[in-house]
């Protein structure tokens, strides 16, 4: 059986992390106020424990592969839903806390545009938002896809959402022939698949 401590060490994914996300280990280096030498060493070691390739060593700095791209999207992920954990736990039950969670879409699209009226209209209220599609605990509010099965809690419709195909005017001028959605039954599409978050195919 695997052990929990048999995953690559948190400093070497934060490490990680910082360089991925500021494209350089000279300025990860900077601002894990580390030498450039233990950004490299680190990166070397969670390499070697994959077994992949994260970085493309360039001339000019470094380079995300394919492997490192989709580690830097679920490190992000985690490290947000522990921020966001830590920040829960510094402020357990104040008097006047609203917990509400939404997906990371309907944050940036919906909510985020209108935070600003709502804490002007009620600055007594500390809003507070967890982007995730997953239910959890010490939630008072919720924006979930579908009707769901929420037998113990009070729900009300909220808003219809919209699915609707995207492609590239290049692709378009190939595929003449797309005009329903049934015709894309027979084109090739790409498929969002993520472990925890089932989505319309």
């Amino acid at each position: 059986m695997l052990k929990r401590f048999d995953q690559p060490a948190m400093g070497n994914l934060i490490t990680f992390e910082a360089a991925a996300r500021t494209g350089s280990f000279t300025k990860a280096a900077h601002e894990l106020a580390v030498g450039q030498p233990a950004v490299s060493h680190a990166i070397r070691l969670l390499e070697e424990d994959l077994g992949v390739v994260l970085f493309a060593r360039r001339h000019k700095g470094v380079e995300l592969t394919n492997a490192g791209r989709y580690l830097l999207e679920q490190v992000a992920l985690g490290l947000t839903l522990i921020d966001q954990a830590l920040r829960e736990v510094r402020s357990l039950t104040p008097e006047h806390q609203v917990t509400l969670a939404v997906s990371t879409a309907t944050a940036t699209w919906w909510l985020m545009p209108r935070i600003a009226r709502f804490k002007q209209q009620h600055p007594d209220i500390e809003l507070r938002c967890i982007t995730t599609d997953v239910e959890r605990e010490r939630i008072d509010l919720a924006i979930t896809l579908g009707s769901g099965d929420f037998v113990q809690h009070t729900r009300w419709r909220f808003v219809d959402e919209e699915v609707f195909a995207v492609c590239s005017p290049a692709f378009l001028a190939l595929n003449h022939h797309l005009q329903t959605p049934q015709d894309l039954a027979n084109s090739t599409l790409l498929h969002l698949e993520e472990r925890y978050r089932p989505r319309v195919d």
